[in-house]
């Protein structure tokens, strides 16, 4: 592996060669960003998700913005408790935008009685 070009990249690295495992839930991206552990110096700095699907309290980068209990959660529970935000996050998204995933009306049946 060639050294990091960026500060950035060379966070991602420590953060990735930290946090990520392979037989545990997750990419190593969802990992690094649901990472629990609040009181390392590259916590605020590791990257997280795209601006439009991670969660405002991941993207806020404060320990003071987590669900109640998220630093002490395992990163199992916190890839599991990101994703139920991304997915509350892209299913009021889709509401808004008038996409929603599931009829919302009964599908009526010809008078005839065929179908």
């Amino acid at each position: 592996m060639s050294a990091p070009k960026t500060r950035g990249h060379a966070i991602a690295a420590y953060c990735r060669e930290c946090i990520h495992d392979t037989q545990a839930l997750g990419t190593w991206r969802e990992q690094v960003a649901a990472c629990p552990c609040t009181d390392c110096l590259m916590w605020r700095f590791r990257p997280v998700q795209d601006a439009r699907s991670a969660p405002d309290w991941i993207k806020a980068r404060d320990p003071d913005e987590l669900p109640e209990g998220f630093p002490g959660m395992d990163q199992g529970e916190a890839v599991r408790t990101m994703r139920a935000h991304v997915a509350a996050k892209a299913s009021r998204r889709a509401v808004q935008a008038g996409q929603s995933e599931h009829i919302t009306t009964p599908l009526s049946t010809p008078k005839d009685g065929t179908s």
